[in-house]
């Protein structure tokens, strides 16, 4: 099964980016993955997309674990403002 990514309910024109630059909506510079708690029996898999959202630094985060009918794998923006702020940081080489 393929999935597409989406925000929200929307897909969304995404392709890599050496540079983070490019003309799709989101250039991703890099991807993330892990267990956001390794102590429970069924851990929750986060994978984070580190995007430039037109021409502007976005984490993207999802835990979804099962496909769907649309075929859509849902990214939503973190709620993690030290991740966001490091990446915005580092973007602008602050």
């Amino acid at each position: 099964m393929n999935l597409h990514p989406a925000v929200d309910v929307h897909a969304i024109d995404l392709q890599w980016s050496d540079d983070g630059t490019g003309n799709h909506d989101y250039n991703l510079v890099a991807v993330y993955g892990g267990n956001a708690s390794s102590n429970d029996r069924y851990p929750v898999l986060t994978m984070y997309l580190f995007t430039l959202h037109n021409g502007k630094p976005e984490v993207l985060v999802t835990q979804q674990n099962q496909g769907n009918p649309e075929g859509y794998l849902y990214f939503k923006p973190t709620d993690n403002q030290a991740l966001a702020s490091g990446f915005t940081s580092i973007v602008n080489h602050n």
